[in-house]
């Protein structure tokens, strides 16, 4: 997985190279101006301040041009020149170093933007088998704070290793140019420096990991919280959940102090040996200077670039650590990009863009087993749908029903047997193209936190005002949204929260309505709506011609408006038949019609004894 996250981090980086590229010469036009401070501060102490005082071997060049400019122009204006060359060093160093900033913000955040982008596609197109095992807050962890954690290594660190490497090749040949035997000293304890760095950096990547974990932990027990927010006040959990997140805290919380204790010992450590290389400086060069070995101006020289250069080496730590902690996160990141993504089957570019089928359905020998479970969820189901039919789809809970749609719609590979389309297998029309003649409205009416408009153009974004208005009529809404002040502007909360059950289910039926496919898929959709409502919206689907039906019910009034009916229990087709059929044998579908009759007159015998 290593080799993958610095594959995964190459690639990154090389897609913004241009100005990478652009940032690192920036970066050494930075370093060489303000090396050349020091040389200047050099040439006017030994050259012009101390000529006397300079000693043999010192840069003769240097020193000597500054005592021409002052032998040519004085003292005075040869100072106010070398302070003037310094000032302009300085301001091209900090210019370039703007530049370089600037260069890798825009780098880095492109290639957070193209991250997020492949992050959330592989997201989408992975398949459910594949997220059933995942927690969401995990998910959001990965896209999230993972994600922030490989910019800030991007846009921050890498630089700061380039300013790193180009400080240690640029000064070290002018300081081994001014003094060897000084150069040696100033970096005596670097070899220590770079070695703690290198432990400090596998300490952090395993502490970082485990605060990266139980971030996730902590964001997961967030995320349950406050999606099930009405789920833990209705049954008085505020005090069992609030535990369990103060556990979750208190490990996330405990994982960051290790991890900031490492850092702390790092830090103290590292400060030790880079003031330590620094007094070794400072005492061989007052010794040299006072045996007449080293010029004054060479001592301030190199006492200036020992401590340019101390405290960046220090901070190599700080960029193994930050690595580390880059990398754990793009492991996280690749471990989710390097999943399959679901097989969609071969593209059709010359399908139309709407009801590209008749609408023909033909289910043959179909078995399949979720993942976890030795229980299998369908065997051997067997039945067809001629275009423009209705088909019921009846059985209690666990039957396998939904089961049935989620493998039409290629939610999930079925195992064994067939599933045709206009004759045409699945697996070989591939989901991507079937799922264009194939409208849903699920069991879970899920929506999003937006306009009511925006909610029914997830369905077909294309449609005009009119067809908004036709789905909301034959999913009978109209009412509805007459009712509120800003009609198709109305905002729904989070998965609609702000509506009622049975007006979410009217919303999602709209929004497949809307597409006008082929094929009408309806797992349980009328399940909130009461009798009359039901019956409206029968009625308006009936007057939907050529349009087949397949529909997930328990009431029988909506068995009673299909040419056919399906009973499953435990997996298996027990019935089969048109409904008048199936109420002439004795099975599942004459016990519940009888139930039912049973119930709707006891109700009707309280009615009268309370009119009485």
């Amino acid at each position: 997985m290593a080799r993958s996250a610095w594959r995964l981090t190459l690639d990154l980086v090389r897609e913004e190279r241009r100005r990478y590229v652009g940032a690192i010469l920036a970066q050494a036009g930075a370093n060489l101006a303000l090396l050349g401070v020091p040389l200047v501060v050099k040439a006017v102490v030994d050259g012009v301040l101390l000529p006397s005082a300079a000693a043999p071997g010192s840069a003769e060049g240097l020193d000597a041009l500054a005592a021409g400019a002052a032998q040519r122009f004085g003292v005075r204006p040869a100072l106010f020149l070398a302070a003037a060359l310094s000032v302009a060093l300085t301001a091209a160093g900090g210019a370039a170093s703007y530049l370089r900033g600037l260069l890798v913000a825009d780098a880095s955040q492109g290639i957070l933007r193209r991250l997020r982008e492949r992050l959330h596609a592989q997201l989408e197109s992975l398949p459910l088998t594949w997220h059933d095992g995942q927690e969401r807050g995990d998910l959001l962890q990965r896209s999230t704070s993972d994600v922030d954690t490989v910019g800030q290594f991007l846009s921050t660190q890498v630089l700061e290793l380039s300013r790193i490497v180009f400080l240690l090749t640029i000064a070290m040949p002018i300081m081994l140019w001014l003094d060897v035997r000084m150069t040696l000293i100033s970096m005596a304890l670097y070899p220590l420096v770079v070695a703690f760095g290198a432990v400090f950096f596998r300490r952090v990547r395993t502490r970082f990991q485990a605060c990266d974990e139980a971030e996730a932990e902590l964001t997961a027990v967030l995320e349950e919280n406050l999606s099930g927010v009405r789920v833990v006040r209705a049954f008085g959990r505020e005090a069992l959940e609030e535990e369990r997140f103060g556990a979750r805290a208190a490990s996330y919380r405990d994982r960051w102090d290790e991890l900031l204790r490492t850092l702390g010992g790092y830090y103290a450590v590292s400060d030790v040996l880079c003031l330590g290389q620094f007094a070794l400086v400072l005492w061989f060069g007052s010794r040299g200077l006072a045996a007449g070995e080293l010029a004054v101006g060479a001592f301030a020289a190199f006492t200036t670039y020992a401590w340019m250069l101390v405290f960046p080496l220090r901070q190599t730590g700080r960029v193994l650590g930050e690595l580390g902690k880059a990398l754990v996160s793009l492991e996280r990141i690749e471990a989710v990009l390097q999943e399959q993504a679901e097989d969609t089957g071969p593209a059709r570019e010359d399908a139309p863009s709407t009801a590209p089928f008749r609408g023909g359905l033909e289910v043959e020998g179909l078995c399949f087993t979720y993942a976890g479970s030795s229980a299998p969820a369908l065997q051997d189901i067997h039945f067809d749908v001629a275009p423009g039919e209705t088909l019921a789809l009846l059985g209690p809970p666990g039957s396998g029903k939904s089961t049935v749609l989620h493998l039409l719609l290629g939610l999930y590979p079925y195992e064994q047997g067939s599933i045709r389309l206009d004759g045409v297998e699945l697996r070989d029309l591939g989901t991507a193209y079937a799922r264009r003649g194939i409208a849903v409205a699920p069991q879970d009416a899920f929506l999003y936190s937006r306009t009511i408009e925006e909610n029914l153009r997830k369905g077909l974004p294309s449609a005009t005002r009119d067809e908004l208005e036709r789905a909301v009529a034959a999913a009978d809404l109209g009412p509805t949204l007459e009712a509120m002040p800003e009609g198709f502007e109305t905002r729904v909360g989070e998965r609609g929260v702000t509506l009622s059950g049975g007006q979410r289910q009217r919303l999602s039926l709209a929004r497949a309505l809307l597409r006008d496919a082929a094929v009408l898929v309806l797992d349980d959709t009328l399940s909130a709506v009461d009798a009359r409502t039901d019956e409206r919206i029968r009625r308006a689907l009936r007057a939907r011609q050529g349009q087949t039906n397949l529909i997930v019910t328990h009431r029988l009034a909506s068995a009673a408006d299909a040419q056919q009916v399906v009973v499953l229990d435990a997996g298996r087709v027990v019935q089969r038949g048109s409904p008048a059929d199936l109420l002439q044998q004795a099975g599942p579908f004459r016990r519940l019609f009888e139930l039912q009759s049973e119930l709707d007159d006891a109700l009707g015998a309280t009615g009268e004894e309370a009119r009485s």
